[in-house]
């Protein structure tokens, strides 16, 4: 079971004029996000173990109903920009399953594109990574020129055993396990300086920009996720 967090229809960037700098394509786009980040969002519920003393399963299953309802209630809250109200729901969801990683994911990011705070984003990604999560950025991705003039933008999904990402406005996407990933790279002098990451999956070479604020630091950790150089 899974449930989508749907991007707003203004956070969607259009393809950058050739004579503005992407530097200000991304600052322009940033701030879009923080108008309203609307992302996709996989939910993944917990599957429920072996059947143990009367009633065990049944409980677990009720639980795991118990913090997805909590989840799609803060997507609710997000949707309405009330990102205050957000992150209590968010917090909620923790103190009930603190092993889940689900809210951590979250919580990062509408800490690093809604209210501009990558030390709490950074810390609640590594929290969802710890649980077996992902930590999921808004990234452009150049469509082959280099100097992102053709792209799409959309979220890359990172975790420690798989990444995936899925455009918002293009048919580009993909899923892979980590051992499918050959190269990653940061890619600071490629075409521009535009903070890019470029992922090899088997022969095809993929290459993004992190969106918003904080773009090394966004940069940096996808790059640790990843193992790359």
């Amino acid at each position: 079971m899974h449930a989508e967090r749907l991007p707003a229809a203004t956070a969607i960037a259009q393809p950058v004029n050739k004579g503005m700098s992407l530097n200000s394509w991304l600052w322009i786009a940033g701030g879009a996000v923080a108008i309203g980040v609307l992302a996709t969002f996989l939910i993944k519920l917990p599957v429920p173990g072996p059947a143990g003393p009367s009633g065990a399963r049944s409980q677990q299953t009720a639980a795991s109903r118990d913090y997805d309802a909590i989840i799609q209630q803060a997507l609710q809250l997000d949707q309405k920009h009330a990102y205050p109200d957000e992150i209590a729901v968010l917090d909620k969801a923790v103190r009930m399953d603190p092993n889940a990683w689900q809210a951590y994911n979250l919580k990062a990011q509408v800490y690093l594109y809604n209210f501009l705070r990558w030390p709490e984003a950074k810390e609640n990604f590594q929290r969802s990574l710890a649980h077996g999560g992902d930590a999921t950025f808004h990234v452009a991705h150049d469509h082959g020129g280099g100097d992102f003039t053709a792209l799409c933008d959309g979220w890359l999904y990172v975790a420690r055993d798989s990444v995936e990402y899925k455009s918002w406005n293009s048919a580009h996407r993909f899923r892979v396990s980590r051992k499918e990933i050959t190269e990653v790279e940061s890619a600071k002098s490629y075409g521009t300086d535009h903070h890019a990451v470029r992922v090899r999956v088997n022969n095809q070479l993929w290459t993004f920009a992190p969106l918003g604020q904080f773009l090394d630091e966004q940069r940096a950790m996808i790059v640790e996720i990843l193992g790359g150089g």
